[in-house]
């Protein structure tokens, strides 16, 4: 893919497409994952591209101004609304009774954190199909 962008968050910014907002607003489902390119991939900080869908702020500067949503439609859109999006909401995208139980534990409460302090949460552990696969 060839780009024109002269900075770098005129690159990001190209990438990050739709503003979530936006979609928000017209009712359509929004989905997010972690291969995004405008919030690349940092093991240490595994919750960067959560913190820029819901903020619109990234590394390199704000892509998505006045186009906020909130900590939870963010969280949804990782979770819930990729299973519901692929068809698989009976097994995946949450916590309940019948389904797999991946997830993770977090040092911090993600739900009700300031945005910055998502920048620095860790992972604690790691559950895939209801099992321990990683522990900090």
């Amino acid at each position: 893919m060839q780009s024109n962008a002269k900075t770098g968050l005129e690159q990001a910014a190209s990438m990050w497409g739709l503003c979530p907002a936006t979609w928000s607003a017209a009712q359509l489902l929004l989905t997010a994952g972690s291969n995004t390119p405008a919030a690349i991939y940092d093991a240490e900080h595994p919750l960067i591209g959560l913190f820029t869908l819901q903020t619109g702020v990234t590394r390199v500067g704000a892509l998505t101004e006045d186009q906020h949503i909130s900590r939870r439609q963010a969280i949804e859109a990782y979770t819930r609304n990729g299973s519901l999006a692929m068809g698989f909401a009976h097994e995946y995208g949450s916590l309940e009774a019948g389904k797999r139980a991946d997830c993770a534990v977090f040092d911090t409460d993600i739900l009700t954190c300031p945005d910055a302090a998502l920048m620095d949460a860790k992972v604690l552990t790691t559950y895939f199909g209801g099992e321990p696969v990683y522990e900090r």
